[in-house]
């Protein structure tokens, strides 16, 4: 039978762009993230019996990061999630999400402030129930333009422990939004050898300008 995870939506748009991820060890354990368009937050979601219950809380930006992370819209007018969860060895998780810092941005209306959108990689190391702070992998700016929106994670079990591979969207549309399909837009990536905790300096693929 469906169970629904969450009775307290709003008539306005609630819960949404959810990823969702299964422990290939155990069908039972599932962990799931979403963006919560009325709080601001992004959020994960965990059960281990199947999706009958959940314990749930929200993720955690570094220092310097607005606060909640998530509002709904940001530089790329687009949502912070972009479905991606993985698991690694063990009972490491990992997720990703784009965030901001300082006054909020909107190039589709030319207002192009603060830093442009980093994208940050969380861990959890118990299967999801708890999560640490986000670690902050790809920068953006140091301006308001780049910004780094839509990331994409992928884990590498070794055994020396879980590589870590990020992608996103970098992108530079000082005269209009990402949704306009201007400007300077460029796949941007970077590796961690150590769980998420540090990460190579960007590479750059210049074929997607």
């Amino acid at each position: 039978a469906n169970s629904r995870l969450a009775t307290d939506m709003s008539v306005l748009r609630g819960r949404g762009v959810p990823g969702l991820a299964v422990d290939p060890s155990n069908a039972s354990h599932i962990v799931l993230v979403d963006n919560n368009f009325l709080d601001g937050q992004c959020e994960y979601d965990t059960s281990f019996d199947g999706g009958h219950t959940w314990s749930s809380g929200n993720l955690q930006a570094p220092s310097g990061f607005d606060d909640p992370p998530c509002p709904t819209f940001d530089a790329g007018g687009y949502a912070h999630f972009n479905q991606s969860v993985e698991f690694g060895s063990g009972q490491n998780v990992y997720t990703t999400f784009s965030a901001h810092q300082g006054p909020q941005e909107r190039p589709e209306t030319h207002v192009i402030q603060g830093v442009g959108d980093s994208l940050l990689v969380c861990h959890s190391p118990d299967g999801g129930k708890t999560w640490a702070t986000c670690v902050d992998a790809l920068q953006g700016g140091p301006l308001a333009q780049p910004f780094e929106i839509r990331p994409g994670l992928a884990v590498q079990q070794t055994p020396g422990g879980d590589r870590l591979f990020l992608d996103g969207w970098m992108v530079d549309v000082t005269s209009g939004g990402a949704q306009s399909g201007g400007g300077l837009r460029e796949l941007v990536a970077a590796v961690s050898n150590d769980g998420g905790m540090t990460w190579s300096s960007p590479v750059v693929d210049e074929t997607t300008t």
